[in-house]
């Protein structure tokens, strides 16, 4: 797994944990609320989320690879500026 893989599922790894603390706050909310039978998991499973991300099914772990940026008025610039002098 190159390092670009490792940081991009770290990330979606971070980012399932904030969902299941934010389901943890929102169970204490509906506890509080005298709303029985509500559970962390009931309003997101990070166990199975972490799952389908090992296993690579999740949407999110595909990457559409975009156009390359045309470089061509960046290159012209820096043609123009490399004989560009400050004036002292």
């Amino acid at each position: 797994m190159n390092e670009y893989k490792a940081k991009l599922k770290g990330a979606h790894l971070r980012e399932i944990d904030n969902i299941e603390n934010m389901s943890k706050g929102a169970m204490m909310n509906a506890i509080a609320a005298n709303k029985k039978g509500t559970t962390a998991k009931k309003l997101f499973d990070a166990q199975k989320a972490r799952r389908e991300l090992e296993k690579g099914s999740l949407q999110y772990t595909r990457q559409e690879v975009k156009q390359p940026m045309d470089k061509t008025r960046y290159n012209r610039m820096k043609n123009a500026m490399s004989s560009y002098q400050m004036p002292q």
